[in-house]
């Protein structure tokens, strides 16, 4: 896509049998590169490059690969989504929660996809991606619907998908992620992992407690502990694996 053209400049004549001549030669050699490539688009290519070095983790020879690429965007997204939300309430004055709701909708539904980076039992990632995934597109359609401001969609994203169902899907996920953090984690992460599910799981339970007795809502701030999973999750998912040979050589 993007042509090289290589010409060499020859240095002046030198003697082979001198080896201080060679070096100078060799020195002196000048290679001199002329791209067929637009200069506009000299800082695509560049950054193009930068963004797959940083991926693929090329430096100085080593390939490495991060576990699960789709599992550090989805992440990333979701823990962004509350620092966008407020930008955007800063700048504009309002609809940080109609932010707030698109942005982790979709972060939510890229986590769905991650969960099959996360191998063994079988069952284990469908958990995750149809939990996750239901939670994302309830979350999703509130955004949405605040967007446009359709009643029958409000409706259904509000009153119908926003109250149990929204509730049990995300229990399901903390299953599938207290199940994987047990079952497929290892070392520091593992231990930051188990932390904070337990912390995610007793403001769960403790929301719960609220709702039952009626005592009032759960603060919001308190419901951003749940956000504390994707921290491990985006941990977890960078975790640098060097590629077999057979990657290498490919």
């Amino acid at each position: 896509m993007w042509e090289r053209q290589r010409t060499v400049e020859p240095c002046r004549t030198t003697d082979p049998t001198n080896p201080y001549e060679v070096g100078r030669a060799a020195l002196e050699q000048r290679v001199v590169s002329v791209d067929t490539v637009p200069l506009v688009l000299h800082p695509v290519a560049t950054s193009l490059t930068a963004v797959l070095n940083i991926v693929w983790g090329h430096r100085r020879g080593r390939i490495l690969n991060v576990r699960s690429l789709r599992g550090v965007l989805a992440a990333s997204v979701c823990l962004l989504a509350v620092p966008i939300a407020l930008l955007f309430q800063l700048i504009v004055g309002s609809g940080a929660e109609m932010v707030l709701h698109l942005v982790g909708g979709v972060g939510c539904l890229l986590t769905a996809f991650a969960a099959f980076d996360f191998e063994p039992p079988r069952w284990l990632p469908w958990i995750g991606c149809l939990s996750i995934g239901a939670f994302g597109l309830t979350f999703l359609l509130q955004g949405i619907s605040q967007l446009l401001d359709i009643d029958w969609l409000t409706y259904l994203a509000f009153q119908i998908l926003g109250q149990q169902f929204e509730t049990l899907s995300v229990d399901v996920f903390l299953v599938w992620c207290s199940a994987t953090v047990l079952l497929m984690s290892h070392g520091k992460v593992k231990l930051f992992g188990i932390c904070v599910m337990a912390v995610a799981v007793c403001v769960e339970i403790y929301s719960y407690v609220v709702r039952y007795f009626g005592s009032g809502a759960v603060s919001p701030l308190l419901k951003l502990v749940l956000l504390l999973p994707f921290v491990w999750l985006l941990l977890e998912s960078s975790k640098k694996i060097p590629l077999p040979d057979g990657a290498r050589k490919a």
